[in-house]
């Protein structure tokens, strides 16, 4: 069986990026989550979408977090998301992170 991967969308010499990147492998590992990582400036699909809002990780095709990425919010997103069962794909803003924006 394949293990579920995170998706990190990245770009070279990205501050924010590397902070991201620490943060997701911890949070990866401790829920048996794979991470793939692609550079947002290598690829024109994700560039078209996501140019500007790199670091962006996303969990079954939704948007968890982006841009600045706090550790506890992340964690917060994951595991809403995995717990509400397989969404469609959507480069939006969760709803678990919507709900935090607001609280």
């Amino acid at each position: 069986m394949t293990a579920e991967r995170l998706e990190l969308i990245t770009r070279r010499q990205c501050p924010l990026c590397d902070l991201a990147s620490a943060s997701l492998r911890q949070d990866a590992t401790a829920r048996s989550l794979g991470i793939s990582e692609f550079d947002v400036d290598e690829d024109p699909e994700l560039l078209r979408h996501f140019s500007d809002r790199v670091p962006v990780i996303r969990y079954r095709g939704r948007v968890v977090a982006e841009g600045r990425i706090d550790a506890s919010r992340l964690r917060i997103a994951l595991d809403a998301l995995r717990t509400s069962g397989r969404g469609e794909p959507d480069d939006s803003v969760t709803a678990a992170e919507m709900e935090l924006d607001q609280g």
